[in-house]
């Protein structure tokens, strides 16, 4: 049985893996494409909000008008439910604008941080890269090593993200 267990141990030891672990929130906080987009992105949903505001304010105004207006009930509630559908419908244009914009750059930011995790992990042999959340024990964090990679490549930008599936 000794025997047995001395043979694992040394042959795990041959075959022992490189594993990095990366803090990706830190990386997020920190890389300059993300900061900026994550910047732009507060900035801009708060011009969102204010027009949607605006927006309410607007329609509140028009049923208010419509109240004072329309003296006969079956009209009024009919004018009611009209500005209704059109504030929902403008509603929905605005959050179709705003909302996958962002989503998208954020979604080519994470896969800038993946694609250059990958080119390190390749260049250095590391055999696994976990999300340093993920991973309880072990491994090399090897997150700053990739934020200088990433600022040692400012132009990289993730053309294809087809090219992660290589």
């Amino acid at each position: 049985m000794k025997k047995l267990f001395l043979f694992f141990l040394l042959f795990s030891f041959a075959y022992a893996e490189k594993i990095g672990v990366v803090d990706f929130e830190k990386i997020f906080n920190t890389y300059n494409k993300a900061v900026q987009l994550n910047d732009d992105f507060i900035k801009n949903k708060k011009i969102y909000e204010k027009n949607i505001k605006n927006l309410e304010e607007k329609y509140s105004l028009k049923k208010k008008q419509a109240s004072s207006t329309i003296k006969s009930k079956k009209k009024l509630e009919l004018r009611l439910k009209e500005l209704d559908k059109e504030f929902q419908k403008n509603l929905k244009n605005s959050q179709a604008e705003f909302y996958p914009k962002y989503q998208t750059q954020f979604y080519l930011v994470i896969l800038e941080v993946e694609a250059s995790s990958i080119l390190f992990a390749e260049q250095n042999g590391y055999d696994y890269i976990f999300d340093k959340k993920s991973l309880v024990h072990g491994g090399n964090d090897i997150t700053d090593s990739i934020l200088s990679f990433m600022s040692f490549s400012e132009d990289f930008e993730l053309k294809d993200p087809l090219l992660l599936n290589q």
